[in-house]
């Protein structure tokens, strides 16, 4: 202390430590006021973050067991059975069984007729009887009905139902009503974090802290999910605090203070789900929230002194043995990003010989191995770029010059039939027209590969192309397509796709000879085209009535030299050729088949912004 004192250095030094202890101090102090203010604002941030969540998991799950009942409307057997108007019943317990495997939720599935009949069923007890005036059927039969949890007035059983309008899979007509039952169990799961804490999450996010609770009340006000401090609250207990008045009567979602149902003081946030009229309430005990600032008053000025003394020691040594190499390392790599090379190098005098020294010369090491390497990279890159344009060269040359001796043979054969038709029996002239035959066939199955080959390298620029136009073009332009228009039905509405016309004109052309060319002999053609749009993309179905592909080789129908049938006389390129083209504009391919019942190919796309 007295060598503080008498030299002007130490007196300076004990001025700057004594001033920074005081401010420290008095900082301390001051941030002790404001954390109590800034921890309450901080627990409304959190809360509402928490509430947001909360919101949107819950919408989201809401969303996907909406889509779970949407996705029942597809059911066909049921759907024959309301089509052909037949009084017999469907158990579809074994149906609810294999849905349950990847949805426990659903607890029921049953189908009602337009007169509001059960038809179908997942409960063998509830087939035959008349639902015609219950909410599900009644608000199903126009639009997906999120439905409401309820207590029946018989039994007291809790029921969450949604349903579904059931439509004629080639026409809009209403066919019946689809009923999904849930468990109502399964909110609560949700709000009280298990739902999440079961798909991996780390954390309860909907319950802060050991008072903190999310529940949620219908447009009555009572709890439709279970409390964490009561039991069998579900449609028994009436909530009538501040947020679910707000909600109810004013239609105001509230982030503030006040007495939850219990009597606590609480800081709480309430969400509005519009569909339902459900309020989403929030919710963590006040003094749960202001509890770290009271232990945290009495060390705060100790710490800070502490921190603020060895932190100024520890910043500096920190600044000048680590956050300087590493500015120097960031900016080199910087520079190596622009490509200057002559600066992609941390100076090296001066290191330490630490870990901070090693990092910094082992870094400029794999520098200058990358560097080098990447030269390496670029001179391979260069050849192997010279050699597949000269191979390329080389491949289209020879692939033409091979043309030209195919076409000499069928002229030499049509000579020969010229000058020797008397003289020629009938299996000399059928050699000759095989010969011809086999030729053209080679010359197709050349001008195929060209044009795959082709299509593999070549840039395909994508814009918006009208289907129902382009098939439509196809067909005209076609002469063979032309002359058996009316054998073509085109029910294409959808809105434009992205993709390239001439290679879709290009993909309809194929898809439209293979529907004619295997037609059945003793039927007429007929071939369909229609579309469908789900989640942005447009998936474009040509129908037809032939003689279908068999299942052994349906796997690799869309292969290069695959082919559909054991009689075909293609090149076996044309499937490939499509499927190839699809894929260049970014889309999908595939075809449902059954031997002697006609194929649906279908082409898949985006849908233009």
């Amino acid at each position: 202390m007295r060598l503080l004192t008498r030299t002007r250095l130490g007196r300076r030094f004990l001025f700057v430590f004594v001033t920074l202890l005081l401010l420290c101090c008095f900082v301390g102090l001051l941030f002790s006021h404001i954390a109590t203010d800034a921890l309450r604002q901080q627990s409304y941030v959190l809360l509402r973050v928490a509430s947001n969540g909360a919101e949107a998991q819950v919408l989201e799950f809401l969303a996907s067991l909406k889509r779970a009942t949407q996705s029942r409307a597809f059911e066909p057997e049921v759907r024959s059975l309301l089509k052909s108007g037949s009084k017999s019943f469907i158990d579809l317990s074994a149906t609810l069984a294999n849905l349950q495997i990847r949805m426990p939720e659903v607890q029921e599935v049953f189908y009602l007729d337009l007169q509001g009949t059960v038809v179908a069923s997942s409960s063998a007890q509830i087939l035959g009887t008349n639902r015609r005036n219950t909410p599900e059927f009644q608000q199903g039969r126009q639009t997906a009905f999120a439905g409401d949890i309820t207590r029946e007035p018989d039994t007291g059983a809790i029921r969450w139902r949604m349903s579904a309008p059931l439509r004629d899979s080639e026409s809009p007509e209403l066919l019946g009503v689809v009923v999904v039952g849930f468990d109502p169990a399964a909110l609560t799961a949700l709000t009280a974090g298990k739902r999440v804490l079961a798909q991996g999450a780390n954390t309860q996010s909907f319950r802060i802290g050991e008072t903190g609770e999310t529940y949620i009340v219908n447009r009555e006000g009572a709890l439709i999910t279970e409390s964490r401090f009561a039991s069998n609250t579900i449609l028994s207990h009436r909530i009538e605090t501040t947020p679910v008045r707000a909600a109810l009567r004013e239609g105001r979602e509230i982030l503030s203070n006040y007495k939850d149902y219990r009597g606590v003081d609480t800081v709480g946030a309430s969400a509005i789900i519009e569909e339902m009229r459900w309020v989403m309430v929030t919710e963590i005990d006040f003094d749960q929230v202001t509890e770290p600032i009271k232990t945290l008053r009495d060390e705060l000025l100790v710490v800070a002194v502490l921190v603020g003394g060895i932190g100024l020691l520890v910043a500096r040594g920190f600044n000048r043995q680590i956050i300087h190499p590493l500015q120097l390392a960031s900016d080199a790599d910087r520079a190596l990003g622009r490509g200057e090379e002559a600066a992609a190098f941390v100076p090296e005098d001066g290191l330490r010989n630490d870990e901070i020294g090693d990092f910094i010369r082992q870094r400029n090491a794999n520098v200058s191995r990358l560097l080098a390497r990447e030269r390496e990279l670029i001179e391979e890159q260069k050849r192997r770029a010279e050699a597949a344009a000269a191979l390329e060269a080389i491949s289209y040359s020879m692939v033409h010059d091979m043309r030209a001796p195919l076409r000499a043979i069928c002229t030499f054969g049509d000579l020969l039939c010229r000058e020797t038709v008397d003289r020629l029996n009938a299996t000399e002239k059928d050699y000759v027209a095989r010969m011809k035959s086999a030729c053209l066939r080679m010359d197709q199955l050349i001008c195929d590969m060209l044009r795959y080959s082709s299509m593999l390298n070549a840039e395909v620029p994508l814009s918006s192309v009208n289907i129902s136009e382009l098939v439509r073009r196809v067909i005209t332009t076609e002469p063979v397509f032309d002359a058996r228009k009316a054998d073509i039905n085109i029910d294409c509405n959808a809105p434009p796709v992205l993709g390239n016309a001439p290679l879709l004109c290009h993909c309809f052309s194929v898809l439209l000879d293979n529907a004619f060319r295997y037609a059945k002999p003793d039927i007429a053609p007929q071939v369909n085209i229609r579309e469908e749009t789900t989640d942005g993309w447009a998936r474009v179905f040509v129908e037809d009535n032939g003689i279908g592909i068999s299942k052994k080789f349906q796997a690799r129908l869309f292969g290069i030299f695959q082919k559909g049938t054991l009689e075909s006389q293609g090149t076996g390129i044309g499937l490939a050729l499509v499927r190839v083209a699809v894929e260049r504009m970014g889309g999908r391919v595939g075809a449902f088949s059954e031997e002697g019942k006609g194929s649906r190919f279908w082409i898949e796309l985006k849908l233009a912004g």
